[in-house]
């Protein structure tokens, strides 16, 4: 009798094997939610520009050479397109943009009269996340000819209808637009709460 009680026990005390499997199963899912979480976490956030030379709103007594645009995340040099646009609504670029790397370089002509710029952008990252906006800057001294108009700049690498003429806010495209850690998160909970019950059950 003894015995058998003590078998009993013994029993009890055993982990049921498939409840074993079921917590090694549920804490490796964990764990790899986790290095998804944390390996997703640089790309979560939306590309955008960080730096541009001259500095957005900036005041200048001579007319840049060219202006440099910085952003947060590499570009595929073939979706980048840009204008320089005069408060007359007359083009002042100088050329196509030159991609390197996060960094686009966009030629503008110096023979121009004073008055407001805008730097107009439309760019992709290399993920395939669109961005588009602009940055302003101001001339104080007059350096056009007396005769000369903007005239038409080379085109650019990508059409110029499609780069915005201001300053607006960078846009995303739907499937970009859609986070994925709210996602990430909730399968976390999910198994979080398996391994809870498994673990508790292992405990009886």
């Amino acid at each position: 009798m003894n015995a058998s009680r003590k078998e009993a026990g013994r029993r009890r005390l055993m982990p049921n094997p498939t409840l074993r499997t079921l917590a090694a199963i549920a804490t490796a899912c964990l764990l790899s939610l986790m290095a998804m979480i944390v390996g997703a976490t640089p790309a979560l956030a939306h590309e955008e520009l960080v730096g541009a030379n001259p500095a957005d709103g900036a005041t200048l007594a001579q007319p840049p050479a060219s202006i440099q645009l910085e952003f947060s995340a590499e570009l595929d040099p073939a979706f980048v397109a840009t204008t320089v646009t005069g408060q007359d609504g007359g083009r002042w670029d100088a050329g196509p943009p030159q991609v390197d790397g996060r960094v686009v370089t966009v030629p503008a002509q110096t023979a121009v009269p004073a008055g407001s710029y805008t730097v107009g952008y439309r760019v992709t990252s290399n993920d395939g996340h669109p961005i588009s906006g602009g940055v302003t800057y101001r001339v104080t001294t007059d350096n056009s000819p007396t005769s000369t108009a903007a005239t038409p700049a080379a085109p650019t690498s990508a059409p110029a209808s499609d780069v915005p003429p201001s300053s607006a806010e960078p846009e995303a495209s739907g499937a970009a637009a859609m986070p994925i850690w709210p996602w990430l998160i909730a399968a976390l909970a999910v198994v979080a709460i398996v391994a809870t019950v498994v673990i508790r059950r292992l405990g009886r």
